[in-house]
């Protein structure tokens, strides 16, 4: 199921409630925002928002978390594949597809309670060592992508050994 067919509620602030999810906040660390403002482009956020909950709202769906529990994700920071449209318009001589670099993104998230006790925390970071063993996608956010997947993989998990009745 595609995020657009899912999303109910309206996004208030950085929340969004996904149907069968908990409520997920996303904010950025002072470093990610910066390099979004500076280098990135800060349309790139929205970008980034969705391919970040559209990796959440599946694993976050196979998890029994009580009713009131809420989900807070940190993206400490991130970095594009290929050139984003901010970077390219800045550098001409960087080709959109040809250019490439190491990216990924390094994340933070919580799982809390009604009353804002964490119950469980996952940190994840996910950026290949090689040029060669990153994503062959043309996406600029190919490598920030499969980032997104493994720490929607890494929570999911980690909120399933919640004991019962948490």
């Amino acid at each position: 199921m595609h995020l657009r067919n899912t999303v109910i509620g309206v996004v208030t602030g950085f929340g969004v409630a996904l149907a069968g999810t908990p409520p997920v906040t996303i904010n950025w660390a002072p470093h990610a925002q910066h390099e979004l403002a500076t280098r990135y482009g800060t349309d790139q956020e929205q970008v980034l928002r969705g391919a970040l909950l559209e990796s959440l709202e599946p694993q976050l769906s196979k998890v029994s978390l009580p009713a009131a529990a809420s989900v807070l994700v940190t993206v400490e920071r991130v970095a594009p594949t290929h050139p984003t449209p901010r970077q390219s318009a800045d550098n001409p001589s960087l080709d959109p597809f040809a250019s490439k670099s190491i990216g990924g993104a390094q994340l933070r998230g919580t799982v809390r309670d009604a009353d804002g006790r964490t119950l469980t925390a996952v940190s994840y970071s996910y950026y290949p060592s090689t040029l060669h063993l990153g994503s062959a996608s043309k996406d600029a956010w190919a490598d920030a992508r499969l980032a997104f997947q493994g720490f929607a993989a890494r929570l999911a998990a980690a909120a399933r050994k919640l004991p019962a009745g948490h």
